[in-house]
């Protein structure tokens, strides 16, 4: 088993805690989360020292601190930091890291460290409080990158007097792109027995429909004389007022009743004419409210 050092630990620990800070969020102050991230760094370290074929090489590179000093580790760190629900990104520390690494061991450093980092995003994701932050984080960057990129095309768009024809054509070239390019399923991960099989999107995609719910007031309006409940003579202003026509009193409220309607909807189209949905549902049943 490898038990890595209380130093590695403390500086793995100070990376999240800037990261998340230069996010705009803290969890400094949180002590319960602050074990669990060291817990899950513990882990990690343990689950590779297990997992991993080869622990003199494990163990090389989760217990030195030298490997995590390496410009390619920071940035692989920081990397998986900013993409937490990604794959580990690829390390290359052959060469940084060959001083403390045994000649025949050299070449397979590029893939030990990519499998470490890969599990210790595992464990630092299982912790939900830095979970909740990292989405956090990633989704503030994904906005302001996407509001940039929004800023910088009109800025192209005015500067070349770009007409709205030449938008709408560019629009359709990159509408069928994406159409071309998602055509097909991908069979990666389908086992094919016998041959490949290309199965087109449009022939087996299903759109999904949803319910929406409301209630319907059934209230029925009270007449001593009820014949005249739904006469187009009478004229009702309010609960406490009285028609005196005939000398027939007429109250405005009996039962205040309601039942529940459903309506089947497009869920696509719902989602379009709508900006907040709350989405409920088991599998294979969804509803709107």
């Amino acid at each position: 088993m490898i038990i890595i050092p209380v130093s590695i630990i403390d500086k793995l620990l100070g990376v999240v805690f800037d990261f998340v800070k230069t996010g705009g969020e803290s969890l400094v102050k949180n002590i319960a989360t602050k074990k669990s991230i060291r817990k899950a760094i513990e882990h990690a370290s343990e689950r590779f020292g297990n997992e991993y074929d080869d622990v003199e090489l494990a163990n090389a590179l989760v217990v030195d601190t030298k490997f995590y000093d390496l410009p390619s580790v920071q940035r692989a760190i920081r990397e998986m930091l900013e993409h937490p629900f990604d794959p580990a990104p690829q390390i290359r520390i052959e060469n940084e890291f060959a001083e403390v690494l045994p000649d025949s061991k050299k070449n397979l450093a590029d893939q030990a460290a990519w499998s470490y980092f890969e599990i210790l995003r595992e464990e630092l994701i299982g912790v939900e409080k830095l979970n909740d932050k990292l989405k956090l984080i990633y989704l503030k960057r994904t906005t302001a990158a996407t509001e940039r990129t929004a800023n910088g095309v009109e800025k192209i768009l005015s500067r070349y007097n770009v007409s709205q024809t030449e938008i709408e054509k560019a629009k359709e070239k990159y509408l069928q792109y994406l159409i071309d390019i998602n055509t097909y399923i991908d069979p990666r991960g389908i086992m094919q027995t016998r041959r490949s099989v290309a199965l087109k999107l449009d022939d087996v995609y299903i759109s999904l429909t949803a319910e929406i719910e409301g209630m319907q007031d059934t209230s029925l309006l009270a007449a001593k004389d009820r014949s005249l409940q739904f006469s187009e003579n009478l004229e009702i202003k309010g609960a406490s007022d009285v028609d005196k026509k005939g000398e027939i009193i007429i109250e405005t409220v009996l039962d205040k009743k309601s039942e529940a309607i459903v309506e089947t909807v497009d869920f696509p189209k719902a989602v379009r004419e709508n900006k907040h949905l709350v989405i409920l549902g088991d599998p294979g049943r969804v509803r709107l409210l």
